[in-house]
């Protein structure tokens, strides 16, 4: 069983038990997600079955769009609802056009501080796990794109986000910045992940869903050929599927640094980079 499945993750579990719930209900060895959602979030998990995983290293990068709704009058030591204040309560009194102007301070290319409850890895070890056991951890600030900030709506203490942004931005961060910008303190308590990349939370299942489709034998996989869209396809003959299958060289007249290779019969039977003009190398190749 390979492509990929889109899950509707539930709040309260961490990425890694929701993919190890799919691997139990379809019986897999190997399945991987393609990018973490914290306990507290809810939303679109990509997972990646079977040879799929090998698909991964082209997923990074990819755009995220989420919907948050933060807290104003206080900030907390993991920027969200689950850790302990850091800061007195107080009133916001900030009305809705000075906030829309502060939020447009954020778009754009940015410096961001990665939460220290986060898993952020420091000598190997990920920084959660430091900062639970009372350790000091100091974590580098990092650039990222905040492509769309739209404000749904805000009542003086709840403000509802829409945000589209680059891969490794923290929305927790992004609460906690408007949090001191605001001067009263804020706190994620609701993200809602509700696209990667390609997928979107149309083609989203819960674990129950999923449960179901298993016992009815239907189960809504994407096969491997409709991943990458991006990039072009290159339908092969059979002679050229067994070349490329033995990793041997492509001559292909195309300029994108990758093609998807697709086997007579339609499916996929690898991605190759390009090593030289008009020249493919196969990178990743199915068996089969």
């Amino acid at each position: 069983m390979n492509g990929a499945l889109i899950i509707d993750k539930p709040r309260g579990i961490t990425s890694h038990d929701a993919v190890q719930a799919v691997r139990r209900m379809l019986g897999l060895r190997r399945a991987g997600h393609l990018g973490t959602l914290d306990p507290l979030a809810t939303g679109v998990l990509v997972v990646l079955l079977g040879a799929a995983t090998r698909l991964a290293t082209f997923y990074s990068n990819r755009e995220k769009v989420y919907e948050a709704v933060i807290r104003l009058g206080f900030s907390t030591d993991t920027y969200d609802s689950t850790g302990s204040a850091t800061s007195a309560v107080q009133k916001s009194e900030i009305d809705e056009p000075n906030l829309k102007a502060i939020l447009s301070e954020y778009l754009g290319t940015i410096e961001q501080q990665p939460p220290i409850f986060s898993a952020k890895k420091v000598l190997g070890v990920p920084a959660y796990r430091l900062a639970r056991n009372g350790l000091s951890v100091t974590l580098k600030k990092t650039m990222v794109t905040i492509h769309e900030l739209r404000l749904i709506s805000y009542d003086g203490s709840f403000v509802r986000l829409h945000t589209r942004v680059s891969s490794g931005t923290y929305i927790r961060s992004l609460a906690h910045d408007i949090g001191q910008r605001v001067g009263v303190g804020a706190h994620l308590i609701e993200l809602r992940r509700t696209a990667v990349g390609e997928f979107n939370f149309s083609q989203a299942i819960t674990l129950d869903e999923l449960q179901k489709q298993v016992v009815a034998g239907m189960v809504s996989i994407i096969p491997p050929e409709r991943l990458l869209p991006e990039i072009p396809a290159v339908l092969l003959e059979e002679s050229s599927a067994l070349a490329v299958a033995h990793g041997i060289n492509l001559e292909v007249r195309l300029n994108s640094p990758q093609i998807r290779l697709l086997q007579p019969s339609g499916r996929l039977l690898g991605i190759a980079n390009r090593c030289e003009e008009g020249v493919y190398h196969p990178a990743v190749v199915f068996p089969g």
